[in-house]
């Protein structure tokens, strides 16, 4: 489990996390690891100007805060340090609860920054591991669904179907 421990980057990003109700928070993404090595102190050097750094985090109250139409709030209250700990880099904040199973998965693949216990973040991941589960193949399939639809219309704005009709 990652605390307050006073030292650079961790200590403070956990500092963020407790002070807006983060639960748990995860460096995912393609900087994932060029994130988690500007938390310990090291220099590192993102050479695209288009990347950013993908921070999903769970908040404890997220339920009864959308409930009460104040997830922007806590959004910009919580971008602000975050954008600062990562400078100069940009950071994509993510309420992770906003987001279905399988984006979720994805961020739980990334590494966790922050936990409130190890025994919370193990039941986040694994409720998460089993509705990703169960949901996936009901976004493959609207996924394959939508693909089909671009390439049908691909073929008929090009003249592949008209030529067969």
């Amino acid at each position: 489990m990652l605390t307050t421990d006073g030292s650079g980057g961790v200590g403070a990003l956990a500092a963020i996390c407790e002070a807006h109700g983060v639960t748990l928070c995860y460096l995912f993404g393609s900087q994932s690891e060029n994130a988690w090595r500007i938390l310990l102190g090291e220099q590192v050097a993102i050479n695209d100007a288009l990347t950013d750094i993908d921070v999903g985090v769970v908040l404890a109250e997220f339920d009864s805060c959308r409930e009460a139409n104040v997830l922007h709030r806590i959004y910009a209250r919580l971008l602000s340090p975050l954008q600062d700990l990562f400078s100069p880099y940009t950071v994509d904040l993510i309420f992770l609860q906003e987001h279905h199973s399988v984006f979720q998965m994805e961020a739980i693949k990334g590494r966790c920054a922050y936990s409130i216990s190890d025994e919370y973040r193990f039941d986040y991941e694994e409720t998460i591991a089993r509705r990703a589960a169960d949901f996936r193949p009901v976004l493959d399939a609207y996924l394959e669904d939508v693909a089909q639809g671009f390439r049908e219309r691909y073929r008929a704005q090009s003249g592949v179907l008209r030529d067969a009709e």
